[in-house]
């Protein structure tokens, strides 16, 4: 049976408290917004939802996995760095100095799924939290 709106923003914000970043303010239902860095938000759709962090890497996840992704993401397990070899390598070092993109992508495994998402041109403090995290290789 699938989980409603309001039984997963509940589960979110216990989700967040645990981990010392419960959303700040009331609650939406459409929308939860942890505190703390790196931002990460949980929109909530009908089948799939979105969760987004550090303003600009997105997932879409199915609804089944939205709360062990937004989990890894906010306690680190499971999340790591995927940078390009060969080519890809090289044709990302020439994006980044034309200042067109960031070589990397970020993956969340999670029980069952591995979600992938590129990682645009980080703002700097988001960069910080990248930089920390396990890098493997395509």
């Amino acid at each position: 049976m699938p989980v409603d709106n309001a039984t997963l923003t509940r589960d979110l914000a216990d989700l967040g408290a645990r981990y010392d970043r419960a959303p700040g303010g009331p609650v939406d239902p459409a929308a939860v917004v942890f505190s703390g860095f790196p931002e990460t938000e949980v929109r909530l759709g009908t089948e799939e939802d979105t969760v987004t962090v550090g303003t600009n890497v997105t997932f879409d996840v199915p609804r089944a996995h939205t709360l062990a992704v937004a989990e890894a993401l906010l306690n680190g397990r499971g999340v790591y760095l995927r940078r390009p070899r060969g080519i890809q390598a090289l044709l990302g070092t020439v994006s980044r100095a034309l200042g067109s993109g960031w070589d990397a992508n970020l993956v969340v495994e999670v029980p069952g799924a591995t979600y992938e998402a590129n990682v645009p041109f980080p703002v700097e403090s988001f960069y910080a939290w990248l930089a920390a995290l396990p890098t493997r290789s395509q």
